[in-house]
């Protein structure tokens, strides 16, 4: 299995004028930030490893589409279950918040 992801942070373009405290803050609030999408990027690859593993185990009476489509469902399934964790992450974080991310 591969699986790759991005995760997006925001960057100072120019804290040279800016004073150390505050570029001390944003150090510290970037690092919170990256802990918190790690916990998101989490929870898509372990979405990708329970797809991985369906996949070996599946198995499905019936013709080709009745096959794939009967992966499909279970497989969004688990998409959604996932999708659902990460909404619940976000509110008991809010959104971060409660690990540091939060500038200034």
């Amino acid at each position: 299995m591969s699986v790759e992801g991005t995760i997006t942070l925001p960057r100072w373009t120019d804290e040279s004028d800016a004073p150390q405290t505050l570029e001390q803050h944003w150090n510290r609030y970037v690092a919170a930030l990256r802990r918190h999408e790690q916990g998101h990027y989490v929870h898509g690859l372990d979405a990708a490893r329970e797809i991985e593993a369906l996949g070996r185990s599946f198995h499905a009476a019936g013709d080709c589409s009745t096959f794939l489509a009967d992966f499909d469902r279970q497989a969004r399934a688990i998409t959604r279950r996932y999708a659902a964790m990460d909404k619940t992450y976000d509110r008991d974080t809010d959104h971060g918040k409660t690990q540091g991310a939060v500038f200034p």
